[in-house]
């Protein structure tokens, strides 16, 4: 357990620069389940899945990088959905799911990753589900659980920016996830 510790603290400036990267991103993860609006929801996370790319790039984490690539594109992608006919084809989920379970087969060649990074894929792939969908309801609840996996790959990448990021990002979702729920009843009961 020691040796685990150890090895997130020891590297180069890029390996400390990404952790402490990551330690700011947790910062902008509390909040990014909150907005009510579906695109400003995708669109945060898409920005926060860019910074992200870099940060797992930094620390050594390739298919954490290459998932936030993908990541990134989708949400740009996603946002469209409800104004461009081409952003609505069922081609996208499909498409990035592909693309979500090739990534850790990259990091698990490189000989840097183990195949437990398919913990961020099956994170990734949730994540595809959340955003192509149209409620924000069901985006905000598929994506907390996207958490639960992407905070388990972060262990395993020993990327402790990821950790508490996804940790706090997980927390936070449960709290979006409770305060929507709040909003509904009170809605109901005011139409009622």
């Amino acid at each position: 357990m020691a040796e685990y510790w150890s090895g997130i603290w020891s590297g180069s400036v890029w390996y400390i620069a990404g952790q402490v990267l990551g330690l700011m991103l947790a910062v902008y993860s509390a909040f990014l389940l909150f907005p009510k609006k579906r695109d400003t929801l995708i669109l945060m996370k898409a920005s926060n899945d860019f910074l992200f790319m870099l940060q797992c790039f930094l620390v050594g984490a390739i298919t954490g990088g290459l998932l936030e690539i993908i990541s990134s594109v989708r949400g740009v992608i996603f946002t469209l959905r409800e104004r461009k006919k081409w952003a609505d084809s069922p081609f996208w989920p499909i498409l990035f799911g592909v693309l979500t379970w090739a990534a850790p087969l990259v990091g698990i060649l490189s000989g840097k990753e183990s195949p437990l990074s398919f913990f961020a894929a099956v994170g990734s792939t949730i994540a595809v589900i959340a955003y192509y969908l149209i409620n924000p309801r069901y985006i905000k609840i598929f994506g907390t659980l996207a958490y639960v996996f992407w905070l388990t790959y972060s262990i395993v990448s020993k990327n402790f920016g990821g950790m508490i990021s996804n940790f706090i990002g997980l927390i936070a979702g449960i709290a979006a996830i409770i305060q929507n729920e709040i909003n509904l009843k009170k809605s109901k009961n005011q139409e009622q």
